[in-house]
């Protein structure tokens, strides 16, 4: 389990995009990803969501949702 201490060092870490996250930042969050890789799986599937957003028909949004639907169920 992951203790409030340490989520709380990373937090807005977590919440920025991958590529705002300041040097220090990044640090932190590699350091605790390494100690709880469920916690990167998630990560991931946050930043991968995002592509979600970038989509210009229902189509090809209907398609990633299929394919993230699938990504996160690997994850369980």
């Amino acid at each position: 389990m992951v203790k409030k201490d340490e989520v709380f060092k990373i937090r807005w870490g977590l919440l920025k995009n991958i590529e705002d996250v300041s040097p220090n930042e990044y640090e932190n969050l590699r350091i605790i990803f390494a100690k709880y890789q469920k916690l990167e799986q998630l990560h991931y599937l946050k930043e991968a969501f995002r592509i979600f957003f970038e989509l210009a028909t229902k189509d090809n949004a209907a398609a990633f949702l299929d394919f993230y639907k699938d990504l996160a169920t690997e994850y369980e």
